[in-house]
């Protein structure tokens, strides 16, 4: 059944010419011709599938549900569109990363929407980033558990639990279930001292460090594993953050020729001091009375004199510890 480039069909044989003789061999090409090709062609109530390749040229409309029980191939970068209200929905791959992209409203034949893209992969590597620009935001209505490190770059709001087995690094992270890390977790430390809350309404089970930078709301049981500790410093000037919020800090101050030492607490107390003691170090026979003022949450000071004659105790070192929250 021969057809050219555009699909015209021809006849094999010569059309009949009035007048002239009929020649039954032409005429049964013909008519074998014609009947190939009925039994090529494709009913269109669907009473028969297609046996070969659909080559499509052109723009297709369909009414109907496609089934196909094959691979759907594409070569076009943006395919398999889902449009519906006033936005569009597609799958790109631009032979480096795979997008999940949506466009804008009231645009849903259009290309995406530059404020981002719900859902990235990586080709080579097969990483995945999730609301790649940072607008939406990812919830999880159950449990997410993560095989490798868990790195969030604001907060991450969990309704179920969360397993990770690496490290898990974020601003803040509250989650209505258990935590379970089997490495560090780390929420929003070393650059501002205020930033970090963790609340957990159910348990936490940490296997190495836990470093909170200023809050940790934990219902159920906290277990960290070897050098498992909130927020520390060890040195002579340091501190110790505790689940509950408080902090604890001392270190030591020298007496000036005035009789007073001005402090400046190692970090910030968020709210309020709520106590401070303070000792001087043994500096002969003679008694030292230590009192303490001027408290707020980032500095205090204290005075020191003998006990007779009342005179400045000069260079005699102080120890202090304050407590707050």
């Amino acid at each position: 059944m021969p057809r050219d480039a555009q699909g015209n069909y021809t006849l094999p044989e010569a059309p009949l010419v009035d007048g002239s003789d009929a020649v039954v061999g032409p005429l049964n090409n013909n008519f074998a011709d014609l009947a190939e090709g009925v039994r090529g062609s494709l009913p269109r109530d669907g009473s028969a599938p297609v046996a070969g390749p659909l080559a499509v040229q052109g723009a297709a409309t369909m009414d109907r549900t496609l089934t196909v029980t094959g691979e759907v191939t594409t070569l076009a970068p943006n395919s398999f569109r889902m449009v519906a209200g006033d936005y569009g929905l597609f799958w790109r791959n631009d032979g480096t990363n795979a997008f999940l992209m949506h466009t804008a409203k009231g645009d849903a034949r259009g290309i995406w929407r530059n404020a981002g893209w719900p859902l990235q992969i990586t080709l080579s590597t097969g990483a995945v980033l999730l609301d790649a620009g940072g607008k939406g935001g990812v919830t999880t209505g159950g449990n997410m558990h993560v095989t490798g490190a868990l790195g969030v770059g604001g907060n991450a709001s969990i309704a179920g639990s969360v397993g990770v087995a690496g490290g898990l690094t974020a601003g803040t992270m509250r989650v209505t279930g258990d935590a379970g890390i089997s490495g560090n977790l780390v929420l929003d430390t070393g650059i501002v001292p205020t930033d970090g809350i963790a609340e957990v309404i159910g348990s936490v089970v940490v296997s190495k460090e836990l470093t909170v930078g200023q809050r940790a709301y934990i219902a159920g049981a906290l277990t960290c594993g070897a050098g498992g500790s909130f927020e520390a410093s060890t040195a002579g000037v340091g501190w110790q953050r505790l689940p509950s919020g408080v902090l604890i800090q001392w270190g030591q101050a020298t007496i000036n020729a005035g009789g007073a030492a001005p402090i400046t607490w190692p970090r910030p107390f968020p709210t309020a001091v709520a106590s401070v003691t303070a000792n001087a170090q043994w500096h002969g026979p003679r008694g030292i009375v230590v009192t303490i003022g001027n408290l707020t949450p980032t500095s205090g000071s204290v005075w020191a004199v003998y006990a007779e004659g009342g005179s400045a105790a000069v260079n005699v070192t102080v120890l202090w510890m304050a407590i707050g929250f």
